[in-house]
């Protein structure tokens, strides 16, 4: 009995024009309702469905007089053509100048690290995948010039391929590239994830950075980054460059760093780099050598400890220490010598603990300085500072132990304590206080930026997250988008006061 099906199949072999012994060995349909159609023996066919009818032919393949024939094809956006066969590498037909171009572990300057193609796909970006046996991921950028990258195991990293023999690849709906391996499961890559760069020390590149362990960013005239590590010394990044130079402390060398604990950074407006260490003391550096400042217990006007844990340069020019057991310092440049617990020549003990944890002058020219017992505000012609501590009041302070202190473009002062984010309202002098019951990922806040969108970054012990401000009836919300590991974060720790925002804007 000859059913219907049998004439549309016949049909449809009287419209591509073949007969039965032509075997099609791989199809593919386009998103403008075209049909690819590729023969064993090389032979390429355009097929329009609502047409019905066969729109553009080529025998270019089967010209190329190789060995295999390919017998796979993918289609990208621009209309080109992908073909594989099984150890041939991948060709490349442009059917608008019906031209073929061999990618393999031969061809120059784009170059295949395996012959053996499994699989080829597109990825959001335009990026074509070429999957291979014992070659992992080639990733071909039509746009740089065919320009080629790879994606291959690394034993020492727990987020690369988990092996380099991939025997399936495939795009979903969401864009999400998933690869199957031969003997070592799935893996996907999900585009739509941000991914923030990550620099990190590898045993096997001594271009990588030197020491993983950060306390301190501060950045040049240049752009340049100088970062404090917490035992790993000082450390000058190279932006242009690429490139890292390392400082160490040397017992036989005086003019060398104190000590490898860096735990506060600044750059005065002499271009001088500031160095507060842990146990150290304090440090300058003019790019030859470093100079030391000790606590001397027959000095008065020494350093009062040797933990200096903030460094901060105010609008007149002032050098303020803020040190970790011995209050806080003013330190004269000419006489190189340190006043203590001093604020505009008056001679006070103030502050509610002498160990100082941040210090900012916000955009009236006052001083914020933030310890373990509280903030101490320090106003122009004004000898008594203003306190601000936790009273068990809902509108206090969350916590004494203030870890950052933050005032945004608006004005607005932020302080980041081990119970929560603190809003200061400066009309009622009293504070809004934010925990993870609005969203955030963690209660102790251990550092405060804000992007070129006005919106807040806040690093925490449990992620990193994204908190936009919204003005409502009843005041400031928070919408809060959250990030770790899986969003190529170090891991979900951070380290207190270690964050910088450049002059372009980037966050570190």
């Amino acid at each position: 009995m000859y059913s219907s099906t049998d004439k549309k199949v016949k049909s449809l072999r009287q419209d591509l024009h073949v007969n039965s012994l032509d075997r099609i060995s791989s199809i593919t349909e386009t998103k403008d309702g075209k049909l690819w159609l590729l023969y064993q023996n090389g032979f390429l066919q355009e097929y329009d469905i609502n047409l019905n009818k066969i729109i553009f032919s080529s025998t270019v393949i089967q010209n190329l007089n190789k060995v295999n024939n390919p017998f796979n094809l993918f289609v990208d956006t621009d209309g080109d053509i992908w073909l594989w066969a099984l150890n041939n590498g991948v060709f490349l037909y442009h059917p608008q100048v019906n031209s073929v171009t061999q990618f393999n572990e031969n061809s120059l300057p784009s170059r295949l690290n395996s012959n053996l193609v499994s699989q080829v796909v597109q990825d959001n970006k335009g990026l074509i995948w070429v999957a291979t046996d014992h070659g992992g991921v080639n990733l071909i950028n039509k746009k740089d010039n065919f320009s080629t990258s790879y994606l291959l195991n690394d034993p020492k990293d727990p987020r690369s391929l988990s092996q380099n023999s991939i025997t399936e690849m495939y795009k979903d709906d969401n864009g999400i590239i998933w690869l199957g391996t031969y003997k070592q499961g799935v893996n996907y890559l999900n585009s739509n994830i941000v991914l923030f760069p990550l620099y990190r020390h590898q045993e096997s590149n001594v271009k990588s950075l030197p020491y993983d362990d950060v306390n301190r960013f501060v950045e040049d005239e240049s752009g340049n980054l100088w970062i404090g590590t917490n035992g790993g010394g000082l450390i000058f990044f190279d932006r242009k460059q690429n490139t890292f130079k390392r400082y160490l402390h040397d017992p036989n060398n005086k003019n060398s760093l104190s000590n490898n604990v860096i735990v506060s950074m600044c750059i005065d407006h002499e271009n001088i780099l500031w160095i507060g260490t842990y146990f150290g003391g304090l440090n300058s550096f003019d790019g030859k050598k470093f100079r030391h400042y000790r606590q001397s217990g027959n000095d008065s006007s020494s350093l009062a400890n040797d933990n200096v844990w903030e460094i901060f340069e105010d609008r007149e020019q002032n050098l303020w220490i803020g040190t970790l057991g011995g209050g806080l310092d003013l330190f004269d440049r000419k006489t190189s010598r340190f006043k203590h617990n001093q604020y505009k020549g008056q001679l006070k003990d103030p502050l509610p603990s002498n160990y100082i944890s941040s210090i900012l002058q916000d955009k009236k020219g006052k001083l914020w300085v933030g310890s373990s017992g509280g903030i101490a505000i320090f106003e122009k012609n004004k000898a008594t500072p203003i306190f601000y501590q936790d009273s068990n009041d809902k509108n206090s302070l969350s916590n004494n132990n203030v870890i950052c202190i933050f005032e945004d473009s608006k004005g607005r002062i932020w302080v980041g304590t081990r119970e929560g984010l603190n809003l200061f309202n400066d009309q009622t002098k009293e504070f809004q206080t934010f925990t993870t019951s609005e969203g955030l990922p963690d209660n102790m806040i251990l550092n405060i930026l804000e992007d070129d969108h006005q919106t807040l970054w806040l690093s925490t012990p449990n992620g990193l997250c994204n908190a936009i401000p919204k003005q409502n009836k009843s005041g400031l919300v928070f919408s809060v988008i959250s990030y770790d590991e899986t969003n190529n974060l170090q891991n979900r720790e951070f380290n207190d006061n270690a964050a910088l925002k450049t002059r372009t804007g980037e966050l570190i």
